[in-house]
């Protein structure tokens, strides 16, 4: 037999054996390189799944806590609500007394009404000073009309400015919130691309689950993994 390069003939120089032997090598070498393709194929398959692996976690992680954050912003918009609520109804009370002791002014029952006024006044002083620091911390009793006006007056205003400071706490808790949606859905989208990822894996590698070992000499063994 004389071998030149990766073709082998016999010395017969029978052309029906020379073209037999070159057919087998040229199956062998297929089969070595589809094997060696297949390897490649896993390696740089189980290194990309495991990236994709480690993104999937890290997304999982981060939805996570945009979910937690949310939840802590709805809480606490919540909580603006409820004080919301409770400075309504103190400014209606408010509201309802300065008319109350206008009215009793002018049915001319001043003094008698100035002392039932004064303990409503003295009350709603103590809640807004509950509330916030900022409302009126003092309570002083008063006998003039004028003066009692002007303390319900200057309860109105703080009152107004609490209600201010909450709705404007509340807008941002709100656009932050919407950050956070937009912070989520992009982290979905991300999601899905990963989720796509690995099932174009199959598609990109369709044969990986057949694997052709020997050669001609000794015997083909093909497995398929079903």
């Amino acid at each position: 037999m004389i071998i030149i390069g990766e073709k082998a003939y016999l010395k017969t120089h029978d052309k029906r054996e020379i073209q037999e032997l070159d057919i087998d090598n040229k199956i062998n070498k297929t089969i070595k390189a589809h094997n060696d393709e297949i390897k490649s194929t896993k390696v740089l398959r189980k290194e990309s799944k495991t990236s994709n692996n480690d993104m999937y976690n890290n997304l999982k992680n981060k939805a996570s806590i945009l979910n937690r954050d949310k939840r802590h912003i709805q809480d606490k918009v919540s909580e603006i609500q409820i004080k919301q609520q409770k400075v309504e109804n103190m400014e209606e009370s408010l509201n309802q007394i300065k008319s109350y002791y206008l009215s009793s002014i002018r049915r001319a029952k001043q003094e008698e009404e100035k002392e039932k006024v004064k303990v409503k006044i003295n009350k709603i002083k103590k809640e807004v000073d509950d509330l916030n620091s900022e409302c009126i911390t003092e309570v002083t009793e008063l006998k003039e009309s004028q003066d009692i006006i002007d303390a319900i007056g200057t309860a109105l205003n703080k009152i107004n400015d609490i209600k201010n400071k909450l709705e404007q706490y509340k807008s941002k808790l709100m656009n932050l919130e919407c950050l956070v949606d937009k912070s989520k859905n992009e982290l979905n989208l991300e999601e899905k691309k990963i989720e796509t990822n690995l099932d174009e894996n199959i598609i990109l590698n369709p044969l990986d689950f057949i694997s052709i070992s020997g050669d001609l000499n000794i015997g083909i063994v093909v497995d398929i993994i079903i």
